[in-house]
């Protein structure tokens, strides 16, 4: 089909596209993306666009508004009537209603604390810092001790070392967490340093893959079945999460027998990121743009570095003793994580909500619907808000994914009270163990028969 051409402004154009239409648009030189139901050609606001032409670029050719809504003030959206070019008549994914008075109130009371206060949300201060400093230095500890070191230390000092290695590594998912949410600073270059490092480079981890399938994908559509694809429905599927998935008898004790393989989670993550970003283009429901040059090689090139220096070198220092040293770190670092992804959202009490099948609207408004279908856990523990990356304060994080996380626990209050007085659900644990025992249980009821 050849290309729609329509000129832009909001008192010019009646047009009507199709979803389909809107997907084709997804090129460096035709960008366009819905709103509320609105669309609008960006390619020409894409270089002066504070993030710079990068986001807009993933963004392209789909409906982003909980991802601009979550980002920017309500009425930021009248800034884009100049690139309006017409109404989107049909939608691709379920849609959300429009914000809810608390979303309202809730991102108000926020902007007001921190202009209060006269702090930038995104900008930590130099606590924030030397705590990335700190994960960055004993990431390399952790690989000096594991890999260097002294060659008469025994395989004990090292697998200590090891598990050591593999925690820290986990930790550096903050550098690609904080950077590909644009929670640290407002320079898009920190921003995508962050994700390289801690992405491609330090864990062989594609940052890029992680900006479809976590930040447009998962944050948008938390735990919507066969839609997020963080918290993957599929028939069949590794595990049964949602009652839309189809019994199968191996998933009967599956809170036994699946914590167990958690271990296997950055083994299996590597090679489906390259099936899903160069043969799938999809990640579930979340399509995949065409790759730049640069995306090619920091995809590439992150993997290469990644298992020259943690594989190869060390192999050839230690010979066959590297490969279960590797093993070892590969293993602390999937578990740390996956508990903490799936006390998350995977656990008993998290709403699984389904669209209206005539109109394909979700029940509730976005912000709400983060906060039903995400548990927080141990707010009172130092050690758990410093090393579970942030993840204890999920609900906060989902409604403000911009807000650098060292400011979570201030504005968690914020939303705690309004969900207070709002009346809507939300999940809390005062303990790490009883946020896993409430995963634990979600996959027992899924595993039933008769669920």
């Amino acid at each position: 089909m050849p290309d729609v051409h329509v000129k832009t402004g909001i008192k010019g154009s009646s047009r009507k596209f199709t979803w389909e239409e809107v997907a084709r648009h997804s090129k460096r030189d035709s960008m366009w993306v819905s709103v509320r139901g609105k669309v609008y050609e960006l390619s020409s606001f894409a270089q002066s666009h504070p993030g710079e032409s990068y986001h807009i670029r993933l963004a392209a050719g789909r409906d982003v508004t909980q991802v601009f809504e979550a980002y920017h003030d309500f009425g930021v959206a009248s800034v884009l009537n100049k690139f309006y070019i017409g109404e989107l008549e049909t939608t691709e994914l379920p849609t959300f209603p429009e914000p809810s008075p608390f979303f309202k109130e809730v991102k108000a009371r926020v902007k007001t604390h921190f202009r209060t206060v006269g702090h930038d949300p995104s900008t930590p201060p130099i606590e924030m810092w030397a705590r990335y400093a700190m994960i960055l230095l004993a990431f390399i500890a952790g690989w000096f001790g594991t890999f260097c070191g002294s060659p008469i230390n025994s395989f004990w000092t090292r697998f200590a070392w090891a598990v050591w290695f593999g925690f820290f590594r986990a930790q550096t998912g903050m550098y690609l967490h904080d950077g590909t949410h644009l929670s640290v600073t407002h320079s898009p270059w920190v921003w995508k340093i962050f994700g390289i490092i801690g992405g491609d480079f330090l864990n062989g981890f594609s940052h890029l893959h992680w900006m479809y399938k976590h930040v447009l994908g998962h944050h948008t559509y938390t735990n919507v079945p066969g839609v997020d694809p963080d918290n993957s429905v599929k028939d069949p599927g590794f595990r049964r999460l949602s009652h839309v998935q189809k019994w199968l008898p191996r998933y009967e004790g599956q809170e036994r027998w699946a914590p167990m393989m958690y271990c296997f989670w950055s083994t299996f993550k590597r090679p489906d990121e390259v099936v899903e970003i160069y043969i799938k283009k999809k990640l579930m429901s979340i399509r995949v743009n065409d790759l730049t040059v640069s995306d090619h090689v920091i995809f590439w090139g992150g993997k290469g570095f990644f298992f020259i220096t943690q594989l190869v070198l060390p192999c050839i220092w230690l010979g066959w003793k590297a490969i279960p040293l590797f093993i070892i770190t590969e293993f602390a670092m999937s578990y740390w994580l996956t508990i903490m992804i799936g006390t998350n959202h995977v656990a008993t009490g998290c709403d699984w909500p389904e669209p209206d099948p005539k109109t394909n609207v979700l029940p509730y408004d976005w912000a709400e619907h983060e906060v039903r279908s995400s548990l927080d856990f141990a707010h009172d523990s130092w050690f758990w808000t410093v090393f579970s990356i942030g993840f204890n304060f999920q609900a906060t994080h989902h409604i403000f994914p911009g807000i650098n996380q060292y400011y979570h626990p201030i504005v968690h209050e914020v939303v705690k009270q309004a969900c207070k007085e709002f009346e809507i659900k939300y999940n809390y644990k005062a303990t790490t163990y009883e946020a896993i025992l409430l995963h634990i249980d979600h996959l027992r009821v899924m595993g039933k028969k008769s669920e």
